[in-house]
């Protein structure tokens, strides 16, 4: 087993995020669909998932458990954006968990990505969760065009 495959799915995630994110405001990223989830919600989500990526491998998360609970599965919607963090941050906060991401995939042992993560070994995890961030980072995609902005990705 080793990190490629889940390597080569983070550079493909975070480029397209970077596209899809550049000009959206902090407003803009507050709009939400009916029924659907903000920009800023999807990509606090993407952040909590990426935090346990990090934790499958040995490496400390970015988000707090209050930071993350904003965020995870199920929470309230941030209509308001009174929790919300700010757009910039959590662009920040995108870019510093894919440069740790990139460093301890790059350490990985065989050994360690073949170790129990539960049901699957730590690699397979790894790949479902790169897996459910491009589902997610296709919703910032439609959301980027909610906005009024052109799409990002030709």
């Amino acid at each position: 087993m080793d990190a490629q495959p889940t390597l080569f799915l983070l550079d493909f995630s975070q480029r397209t995020l970077g596209l899809n994110l550049d000009g959206l405001t902090h407003d803009e990223s507050l709009a939400a669909p009916a029924g659907g989830n903000n920009a800023n919600w999807v990509l606090g989500h993407i952040l909590v998932h990426r935090d346990k990526m990090l934790a499958l491998l040995g490496q400390e998360k970015l988000f707090d458990s209050e930071a993350a609970a904003v965020y995870d599965r199920g929470s309230e919607p941030l209509a308001d954006g009174a929790r919300a963090r700010a757009l910039d941050d959590l662009r920040a906060d995108l870019a510093r968990s894919y440069d740790l991401l990139k460093e301890a995939l790059g350490r990985a042992t065989p050994e360690q990505l073949a170790a129990s993560a539960g049901t699957r070994p730590v690699a397979e995890m790894l790949l479902f969760l790169a897996g459910h961030e491009l589902y997610h980072g296709g919703q910032i995609g439609l959301l980027r065009r909610g906005a009024g902005h052109a799409g990002a990705i030709r």
